[in-house]
């Protein structure tokens, strides 16, 4: 009976540690596909799928992380700079924001002066989804993802962009 018991505890250990550990289809890296966001821009609702067949960039920011703040600022620029009339023929930008407040995400985007339509408030439940998939925990990224929707790079720089925009 003791070995019984001290085989199962091992099984439940066992697995405990292997699951906590893998990495599958959900969790967000380069080569896999992106999981699904579902955000919300006003009163339209979008998700990451709806940009399919484009590359996407895609930014998570929050007022309180202000690395994340100035990456969404530059890539807000380049895109404006890149784009002066609006929508690029083969890149969609698209930022997430992580304030727990909507006001103060509404009144960042206008002092920041960021394109709204491009700017997507997520709320708490979601923020904790989109964190564990997109493994936000240490630190807000941005993920450049292709049209087919495979993450092909993390923290993209203007270069990486440019050349894809071209």
């Amino acid at each position: 009976m003791k070995k019984t018991i001290i085989l199962i505890v091992s099984v439940v250990v066992l697995l405990f540690f292997s699951s906590s550990f893998s990495i599958d289809g959900t969790v967000a890296g380069i080569g896999k596909l992106a999981p699904l966001v579902k955000m919300e821009n006003g009163s339209t609702e979008s998700s990451i799928e709806d940009y399919r067949g484009k590359y996407l960039l895609l930014t998570f920011w929050s007022s309180d992380d202000g690395n994340s703040r100035l990456k969404c600022n530059r890539y807000n620029s380049f895109f404006k700079k890149s784009n002066p009339e609006g929508a690029a023929e083969n890149m969609s930008f698209v930022a997430v924001n992580f304030d727990k407040n909507k006001p103060l995400f509404e009144e960042v985007v206008r002092y920041d002066n960021l394109d709204p339509a491009s700017q997507f408030y997520v709320n708490l439940n979601q923020i904790k989804q989109i964190s564990k998939a997109y493994n936000l925990e240490n630190g807000l990224k941005s993920y450049l993802i292709d049209p087919t929707g495979k993450i092909i790079a993390v923290n993209p720089d203007e270069g990486q962009l440019t050349k894809i925009m071209s």
